[in-house]
């Protein structure tokens, strides 16, 4: 049986982003460019290109068959490459570019964009335990998980008009 693909409206997306504090930024980011959480938490500041409003999708948080991420000869973690192992380049919409450039200012190409309270990348139990399961409830958006953030980008971008080989590629999707 498969799930119900779940979306949220404009206002329901505004609300769920309020609803995550300091995380608005992330939660916008998903519902309006349609990344999986993990690209999205891998992003650096050099993915982003202002000067075209889009965002480069190269990698994602991947980990191993004991769950654990990979790290370099530093033991850093580092991210792998995406679901579909294709780099894509994602249009980021102007208004939400201006909630996003004070995420990047002042730091350096390498930095993590969505950082958690240690600077590093953002961990996503974390943020889905102590962000965005707490604002789903408190909402009572019963069944969104950041994977609802996609459908609710694509639903926006159909009910715009877009293409849907458009909104194929935006998601990233291998067909």
């Amino acid at each position: 049986v498969a799930k119900k693909k779940l979306a949220l409206t404009r206002e329901q997306l505004h609300a769920l982003a309020n609803a995550c504090g300091q995380y608005r930024p992330l939660v916008l980011f998903m519902g309006s460019c349609g990344l999986r959480i993990n690209e999205a938490l891998a992003l650096r500041v050099q993915d982003f290109d202002i000067g075209n409003s889009a965002v480069n999708v190269k990698h994602s948080w991947t980990t191993d068959e004991f769950g654990k991420k990979p790290r370099d000869e530093n033991g850093e973690f580092v991210p792998g490459s995406t679901k579909t192992n294709e780099e894509r380049t994602v249009p980021v919409p102007a208004s939400l570019l201006e909630i996003i450039k004070p995420l990047l200012k002042g730091k350096r190409d390498r930095d993590w964009v969505f950082v958690g309270a240690n600077g590093n990348a953002l961990d996503y139990g974390y943020f889905r335990r102590s962000y965005l399961d707490p604002a789903v409830e408190k909402l009572g958006l019963k069944g969104v998980t950041s994977h609802s953030l996609r459908h609710t980008c694509a639903s926006l971008l159909i009910s715009l008009g877009t293409p849907i080989t458009t909104v194929s590629y935006i998601l990233g999707h291998a067909s």
